[in-house]
C-alpha cells in the first residue's frame, strides 16, 4: 500500500487495542473449544482437559519451539514448560475453570456467564499490558511451598547457617 497504509491503520490506537481485544476472544474461544473436545475424548481425565485447552488456547508457543528445533536455533531457556509467558498462565487458569464448569458442580453459573469472565479476565490484562498478574501468587505459593518460609525462620530465629569448611575453601 502507498505511504505504508496499513502500518498506519493497525498503529492507530483504538484499531489496536480492537485486534488485541479481538485476539483474547479468540484465545478464549479455543481453550473452550480444546477442553469441550477433550471432555468427549477423555471424559474423565481432567488433567489431559486441561493441557489440550492449554495448548489449544497458546499453541504458538508450543510450536515455536518445534520451529527453532527445526531451524536449529534451539535453547533450553526457549522451552514454555519452563518459562511459562502469561498467556500459557492464563490459559492454563482458564483451562481449569473450563473443566470446573464443565464437570464438576463448583461453579454453577451459566456456560455464556463462565466464558464471558475469562474473555474480560483475558482481554482485560491484555489491555492494560500488566505482563503478569499471577506472580504474587506464585511468590507466595513459593515462599510457603518450597521452602522459603522455613529459610525465612530459620535466618530470624537461628541467623544465617554457617558455611562449611569446604565451601570456604572452595570460594577461595
Amino acid at each position: 500500500l502507498p505511504f505504508d497504509v496499513g502500518y498506519k491503520v493497525m498503529k492507530f490506537l483504538p484499531i489496536k487495542m480492537m485486534c488485541e481485544a479481538l485476539k483474547e476472544v479468540y484465545r478464549a474461544k479455543q481453550v473452550h473449544d480444546g477442553v469441550g473436545h477433550a471432555a468427549k475424548l477423555f471424559p474423565n481425565a481432567y488433567l489431559v482437559m486441561i493441557i489440550i485447552g492449554t495448548v489449544k488456547g497458546n499453541g504458538d508457543a508450543f510450536m515455536r519451539l518445534l520451529d527453532r528445533l527445526a531451524r536449529g536455533l534451539w535453547t533450553p531457556e526457549g522451552i514454555e514448560f519452563l518459562r511459562p509467558a502469561f498467556a500459557t498462565k492464563s490459559s492454563v487458569v482458564a483451562s481449569a475453570v473450563f473443566v470446573l464448569h464443565k464437570k464438576t458442580d463448583l461453579i454453577s453459573a451459566p456456560a455464556s456467564c463462565v466464558h464471558l469472565i475469562i474473555i474480560i479476565f483475558f482481554v482485560y490484562f491484555k489491555i492494560l499490558g500488566i505482563s503478569d498478574p499471577l506472580l504474587p501468587l506464585e511468590n507466595i505459593f513459593k515462599k510457603i511451598f518450597l521452602g522459603g518460609i522455613f529459610d525465612t525462620l530459620q535466618e530470624t530465629f537461628y541467623g544465617k547457617p554457617e558455611e562449611s569448611e569446604e565451601a570456604a575453601k572452595q570460594e577461595s
